[in-house]
């Protein structure tokens, strides 16, 4: 919430409030146990995002759309991820399952350019195309 003092033309003070609304996200995770013929299918059309992503001039856009893709194949993975978790449960699960990737960086800077804190880092995007490409070249 944001308190200002707004003085019109001439006119006594006026104090206004203002509130924050925060855009909710819902990412579409594979359901665990699909049949390989539906995961095939689903890492082309991940392959066919993570190219459009690139393609993407707004840094922090294009951080958040890459976050969105590496959620999906962890899910192709068969990372178990709930629509509850938060990006730092997520992380916990990727960290546990048995691919062990840490993605602690790539959730700070997903947080950070989420709630408007800061640019998304160059390394940490570098990170997550690593892991992008980790995941994307373990399994066919």
């Amino acid at each position: 919430m944001v308190k200002y003092s707004l003085i019109p033309c001439g006119e006594k003070e006026v104090e206004s409030t203002f509130y924050y609304t925060e855009q909710i996200e819902e990412i579409n995770t594979l359901e665990k146990g699909m049949h390989s013929k539906k995961r095939k299918l689903s890492k082309r059309k991940i392959v066919d995002e993570l190219k459009e992503a690139g393609k993407i001039l707004d840094v922090n856009l294009r951080y958040r759309q890459k976050y969105k893709i590496l959620i999906q194949l962890l899910a192709w993975r068969e990372v178990p991820i709930l629509k509850s978790h938060t990006p730092r449960q997520i992380c916990e699960e990727a960290l546990n399952s048995n691919l062990k990737l840490d993605l602690t960086q790539e959730t700070e800077g997903y947080e950070n350019v989420k709630y408007g804190e800061m640019l998304a880092a160059e390394e940490a995007e570098q990170v997550m195309n690593l892991h992008l490409n980790q995941i994307l070249g373990s399994k066919g």
